[in-house]
């Protein structure tokens, strides 16, 4: 493959990457097409029931800003993480990590841990765990 301003590189090693699906920038992503990990989320949306549909409004509105307000939270099956706050009625503030692949976004993790340094330690234990 060719290098250079023209050239296309994908973004994410791995399987995503050899179709190159991987998403970095902004683009069209729905609420629809956002969908949670069991268990990074699970408990949390049966705990908190309006919890799914916000956090699927609030990526929709990152991906439309262009992930403007998301700061990178490390890797996940080769695609990069982002991280952002969601606000919740009943659930309060909670901050979430997912991975944008070819117009689909996975979130990976919820937490009421807000603090990002604490978020960031315990994000990476639970990636730990899930590695074979």
């Amino acid at each position: 493959m060719k290098k250079g301003l023209g050239a296309k590189v994908p973004l994410c090693p791995g399987s995503a990457a050899a179709a190159g699906t991987c998403d970095e920038g902004g683009g069209v992503l729905n609420a629809a097409d956002v969908s949670f990990d069991k268990r990074g989320c699970d408990k949390a949306l049966r705990r908190w029931p309006d919890l799914r549909v916000r956090v699927a409004a609030a990526v929709e509105t990152q991906a439309q800003a262009g992930f403007f307000h998301c700061k990178g939270a490390g890797r996940w099956r080769g695609c990069a993480l982002k991280e952002c706050r969601v606000n919740s009625r009943d659930a309060g503030s909670v901050r979430i990590a997912f991975s944008v692949e070819g117009g689909r976004a996975t979130v990976v993790y919820i937490t009421q841990t807000l603090v990002r340094r604490d978020f960031l330690r315990e994000l990476d234990r639970f990636l730990g765990e899930a590695r074979p």
